[in-house]
């Protein structure tokens, strides 16, 4: 009878070990999902950031000929009061 026990404590030990694997496994491929899905968001955050530096050159150099037009007119403005 010792012996069956023996067995059984065995068995139960080796079930708890089974299922302590189970849920380590399980968390991998939950860090794993979440891993690659912050690599995904992470490239798009990159793709996005590109874009909106692009954007702000454009608006930058949309200002600066502004800036220069602005500038010309009130020379011109100017030179038109002076005359």
């Amino acid at each position: 009878m010792n012996n069956f026990g023996d067995q059984r404590s065995h068995k139960n030990t080796l079930g708890k070990e089974s299922d302590k694997i189970i849920e380590i496994e399980l968390k991998i491929k939950q860090l794993s999902f979440e891993i690659e899905t912050a690599r995904r968001e992470e490239e798009e955050m990159r793709s996005k950031t590109q874009e909106l530096k692009q954007e702000a050159e454009k608006s930058k150099a949309v200002a600066e000929e502004l800036e220069k037009k602005i500038e010309l007119y009130l020379k011109q403005t100017e030179g038109a009061k002076a005359s």
